[in-house]
């Protein structure tokens, strides 16, 4: 996927088991992508590579569940942290 962020933002959500690639270049702006899914196991599962430029803006990938609204993603990944601390 190509994108182009000027004096805006691109917001682009996966599922959890996809693998993603980000790689761009950012004038003012910022490229973000943060998960903590396992590396994969099998390599010919299909990949999303996102690749672009940002000029005053910024591109983020966020990985929801399907359905999923920001908020209970954010309550997802802290129970998720937490267990794992504990675990």
């Amino acid at each position: 996927m190509n994108v182009l962020a000027v004096m805006g933002g691109v917001e682009i959500i996966v599922p959890p088991d996809m693998a993603v690639e980000v790689d761009g270049m950012a004038l003012l702006g910022g490229f973000d992508h943060q998960t903590n899914a396992p590396l994969r196991s099998n390599p010919e599962l299909p990949t999303l590579r996102v690749r672009g430029l940002a000029l005053m803006g910024g591109v983020e990938v966020k990985v929801r569940l399907p359905g999923e609204s920001s908020r209970e993603a954010r309550s997802r990944r802290r129970l998720e942290r937490k267990s794992r601390r504990r675990g």
